[in-house]
């Protein structure tokens, strides 16, 4: 286990609720049987960055690990570094906004800037239709119904991407997804940089 890692993290499934009601952004995070894991916030404010915090419970007493975002403005790019309890960079997760307009990706990196690997929208004809729906008023309802699903993809040595994991949207009137890397049976994604990347790509793609 690496140093600094929460036990609670050693798993390949995480069930994650968005809390509403609230200005700032939280997030309850389950196993599979149902049982806390932890508790995720992210603060609201016009003029700062909105760094993310996983803390064991929602006592926020004992943090677990901590997304930064990197830049106040994220015109071209949305970039954020995630650390360890100890302040460690384990990661860097970027999207480029311009090239995610047509199917949202994400990039997963080394902190020396090494791919490691993507989480990518599932389909690029479901993409197409996702942005179409999100130019007419008043559909939300219909949104939900085509849900924005995610791959996690590795890229071996030659270029061939092999799928390692998946973030899916329950079928709910509130966000909740299912994050799940039983693929990834090498474990080549750190499961906490895998739950960091779920929570950006809810949080993060203003869903």
């Amino acid at each position: 286990m690496a140093e600094n890692m929460h036990p609670k993290f050693a798993r390949d499934q995480f069930y994650i609720n968005q809390k509403r009601m609230s200005l700032r952004e939280k997030y309850y995070v389950y196993d599979e049987m149902g049982e806390p894991l932890f508790y995720v916030e992210r603060p609201f404010g016009w003029f700062k960055r909105r760094n993310i915090t996983i803390f064991d419970d929602d006592s926020k007493t004992s943090p677990v690990l901590f997304i930064e975002q990197d830049h106040f403005w994220e015109i071209a790019h949305r970039d954020y570094t995630v650390r360890d309890i100890g302040g460690e960079v384990i990661a860097k997760l970027s999207r480029n906004n311009f090239a995610s307009l047509f199917r949202r990706k994400w990039d997963i990196m080394a902190p020396g800037g090494a791919m490691i690997a993507t989480a990518r929208e599932d389909s690029a004809f479901l993409a197409a239709m996702r942005r179409i729906i999100d130019l007419i008023p008043f559909v939300e309802l219909i949104g939900g119904i085509i849900k924005t699903d995610f791959h996690f993809l590795a890229r071996d040595i030659d270029g061939t991407e092999t799928k390692i994991g998946a973030f899916t949207r329950r079928i709910s009137l509130f966000d909740k997804y299912v994050l799940d890397m039983s693929e990834d049976v090498s474990k080549k994604l750190d499961r906490r940089v895998a739950l960091a990347a779920g929570v950006l790509l809810d949080t993060a793609e203003k869903r």
